[in-house]
């Protein structure tokens, strides 16, 4: 038996109930072993027989229910969009045309005929154009036989706008206790929730914002060199194992490889949180997405770039936005069936308040109000957009959360143990102390101006904090990776970096500097050299 793990990207989710629907519906196929479908991260993972059920089939079933099948991330960034300035149109329509029926409200014709034909045109055009989304989901939903939020609203406000229309055009059914209309309520309800959708839609992008930069670290192109030394530029994912690639002072690791010429300074805070750049030399690892501080080099490609360390990063914390924790599954069940107990409660309710209290106008009031203000939406909703913007966050800070059921337990974490100090700093680095000669320290910041790297910026601060000035003419600046940087000054050699880098340049140090350094070692701060 062979088993296949299949993940897609789902498009035209509108709430919790919608994944529920999708994982219920496609149980049903033989040959689907499990099923997890992500309403937060637009996201569904199926485990199938291979030899029971084609994954042409499953798709299928998917767009049957409505929905939209994406493998492409991409694509599914596309048709959300279009999706979200759909729902935002369809908002501005409807709050419009609610505000012009509240002033017809307030402030009636003198002909209440007229009115009340005005009131039914607005109320028309809200509920069969901006409010149509809820008739067609509810649709879907009822004909597999699941029931979420849209069937809620598509009946409660049907019920408020029906009954208002056949009080306008056949009165004599009604007493005249009993004429009311209830237009511009159906209308204010339509417009609340394509509101709500729209924050909803808006919190669910914002939660995976990270993600997407996280992906966007990769660069698109890479410098492959050619077995005959030219230089062609080709798309980073079309790179294959072995292919030798040319890394410039600036450009991002194309992908997971090794390098076997020159040597550079790498900046990996995205990837490890650490703050300071890492010497890399010819036989090193680099990692795809770090950036290049300062060097050239050749690299040879280790993995493509859908097996990358950044790429397995980017899967773990998707995988984990997906996941689904003890109380977001106790509260899926709850929503599952919380529409058939809500439709029940407004049966009830109409039959309460019209057999036992007799009061018709009441009981057709609360059992619609029964019907409106229930949203299961935010039951489901609430646990799945915490998890998402918790995973995001953390990894933001530079913390992978694996598995999200740790964020049920982590409050009675009482200690927290690290074994890597170099993440948990500030991340900035300054002058702690000096020793050194005035009339130099010039011409040090003015060379050091000429460095990215984050000990050059902070000599640099260091002397703007005494008003040294730092525009001296330098010759011939050479930046040497992980070592440190020499310059040519009134035809003397300038030298700034680390006591190896003097000493390569047959520099002797004075005593009195000697001890600073060593001392300063033992207290764990770094020293640079000049």
């Amino acid at each position: 038996m062979s088993k296949e793990i299949i993940k897609i990207n789902i498009s035209g989710m509108t709430c919790v109930n919608c994944s529920n629907g999708i994982e219920k519906a496609v149980n049903k196929l033989d040959g689907l072993l499990s099923s997890k479908v992500s309403f937060a991260s637009n996201e569904g993972e199926f485990e199938i027989e291979n030899k029971l059920l084609d994954k042409e089939v499953l798709f299928n079933k998917i767009r049957k229910l409505g929905y939209g099948v994406e493998e492409d991330l991409k694509a599914l960034e596309k048709s959300k969009l279009i999706a979200y300035n759909k729902l935002k149109y369809n908002f501005f329509i409807s709050i419009s045309l609610t505000i012009i029926m509240l002033y017809f409200v307030l402030f009636p014709l003198q002909d209440l005929v007229n009115n009340q034909y005005v009131m039914f045109s607005l109320a028309t055009v809200i509920q069969f154009y901006s409010g149509r989304r809820f008739y067609i989901l509810a649709y879907k939903a009822v004909s597999n036989k699941n029931y979420d939020m849209n069937v809620l609203v598509a009946l409660g406000t049907s019920a408020a706008y029906f009954y208002s229309v056949f009080v306008v055009f056949f009165p004599s059914l009604f007493p005249e206790n009993l004429r009311f209309l209830y237009f511009d309520g159906a209308a204010v309800i339509i417009s609340f929730i394509l509101l709500g959708r729209l924050l909803e839609e808006r919190s669910k992008a914002k939660a995976t914002d990270f993600l997407k930069k996280l992906m966007d670290l990769a660069p698109l192109n890479a410098t492959l060199i050619s077995k005959d030394g030219s230089f062609k530029t080709i798309l980073a994912t079309q790179l294959k194992i072995g292919d030798k690639v040319l890394i410039k002072t600036g450009e991002k690791i194309s992908t997971d490889a090794v390098i076997v010429k020159g040597s550079a300074d790498i900046d990996t805070s995205m990837i490890t949180g650490e703050y300071m750049p890492i010497y890399k030399t010819i036989g090193d690892e680099v990692i795809s997405g770090t950036l290049n501080t300062n060097g050239i080099i050749e690299v040879v490609v280790l993995r493509e770039s859908k097996d990358t360390t950044l790429s397995k990063i980017v899967a773990l914390l998707s995988t984990a936005q997906s996941k689904k924790l003890p109380i977001s599954r106790f509260a899926d069940n709850v929503a599952n069936i919380f529409v058939p107990i809500v439709i029940a409660i407004s049966i009830l309710t109409f039959l309460a308040w019209y057999f036992i209290v007799g009061d018709a106008l009441n009981a057709i009031l609360a059992s619609i109000s029964v019907l409106i203000i229930s949203c299961p939406c935010a039951l489901g909703l609430a646990t799945p957009i915490a998890i998402v913007s918790s995973v995001g966050k953390a990894a933001q800070e530079g913390i992978l959360i694996r598995n999200p059921e740790i964020l049920e337990i982590i409050k009675d974490i009482k200690y927290a143990v690290f074994d890597k100090t170099g993440t948990l700093t500030s991340g900035i680095i300054s002058v702690k102390d000096a020793i050194y000669e005035e009339k130099y320290l010039d011409i040090l910041a003015s060379l050091e101006t000429k460095s990215e790297h984050p000990i050059s910026k902070a000599i640099v601060d260091f002397a703007k904090n005494k008003n040294i000035p730092l525009n001296i003419e330098l010759e011939d600046i050479k930046l040497v990776p992980g070592l440190g940087i020499s310059a040519i000054y009134e035809n003397k050699m300038v030298l700034i970096g680390s006591l190896s880098f003097l000493k390569n340049n047959s520099i002797k140090l004075d005593s009195q500097y000697l001890d600073f350094y060593n001392n300063s070692l033992k207290e764990g701060a770094g020293v640079i050299l000049a």
